[in-house]
């Protein structure tokens, strides 16, 4: 694939979370999601072989959550840490949990306002870097009304390094994904009306990601 570098650009993150934000959903203007994609290169970052993400599914040790577009790029390509503030104690990250976990992370929440609510985002990460990783406590509410989100989900605290990064992941609307990079089966369910979100995974090209 052949990338044409926006490394000119003062803040690529700002101008690709504007794009997003004042694009129109459905006006077949994909020059976002290219831009992300773009962006994700130039920070060592290139789309995951389906294999690849198993085993990090797989590998129970990884935490996973939902997070603001703009801080996990500006996490991987300026190696700005995440700060995880967490003083009462509530859930904020997710174990993988064979996939469980980060499914519950790409579904619960909303996309962020700087993103135009379009565009979903997902860390998953190693927790070398936190001070706190705590299971939810007994007497928690989310054990009453979402027992099994309580079940996976993890009460942290500290930082999340880049390279304790090991997977990012996107959910688009199928209306700001190019048609051409999706799959065979995706543009089937696409043209019969039974698609309307497209998620793929990033992962660092130099790295070895399932440990």
């Amino acid at each position: 694939m052949q990338f044409e570098s926006i490394q000119s650009n003062p803040d690529p993150v700002q101008k690709l979370t504007d794009t997003f934000k004042e694009i129109t959903i459905g006006d077949g203007d994909y020059s976002a999601y290219e831009q992300l994609e773009l962006l994700l290169h130039e920070s060592g970052f290139d789309q995951a072989a389906h294999q690849e993400v198993i085993q990090l599914f797989e590998n129970l040790s990884l935490l996973c959550r939902s997070e603001e577009v703009s801080k996990a790029l500006h996490l991987i390509r300026d190696n700005t840490d995440i700060e995880l503030v967490n003083e009462d104690i509530h859930a904020n990250m997710c174990t993988i949990a064979a996939g469980s976990g980060f499914s519950i992370a790409m579904t619960e929440g909303f996309s962020g306002k700087e993103v135009g609510n379009s565009l979903k985002c997902v860390l998953t990460f190693r927790g070398e870097h936190l001070a706190e990783n705590l299971p939810i406590a007994e007497d928690d509410a989310l054990h009453e009304y979402k027992p099994d989100t309580a079940a996976v989900s993890r009460a942290g605290s500290g930082n999340i390094a880049a390279e304790d990064v090991k997977m990012i992941s996107f959910r688009v609307p199928i209306t700001l994904f190019p048609p051409e990079k999706m799959s065979v089966p995706e543009q089937e369910m696409s043209d019969a009306g039974k698609l309307s979100f497209i998620v793929r995974h990033y992962t660092p090209s130099d790295n070895e990601n399932t440990h």
